[in-house]
């Protein structure tokens, strides 16, 4: 589905609902596409995201708390690739 600009700005709680439903809406402006509403996959996804952030800041701390700074990670990284 295509909708204009304007009529997502004056129908915006409609839009998240079709949205919501599982529909896509690409966004225009003068007949031209600029953005496009996607469904989340799911809420699982979402979690899934979350959770990995939440262990690479976990990982993050335990490297700091070793005195294992992102600088000695990147020089290793970089050894490995010469």
């Amino acid at each position: 589905m295509e909708v204009s600009s304007y009529e997502v700005k004056t129908k915006f709680a409609e839009m998240l609902r079709r949205v919501e439903a599982g529909e896509s809406i690409t966004v225009t402006r003068r007949g031209v596409p600029v953005a496009t509403l996607n469904p989340f996959k799911s809420r699982r996804d979402a979690e899934k995201i979350r959770q990995a952030a939440a262990d690479i800041h976990a990982l993050r701390a335990r490297l700091n708390l070793r005195g294992i700074t992102w600088e000695n990670v990147k020089t290793w990284r970089d050894e490995g690739r010469r």
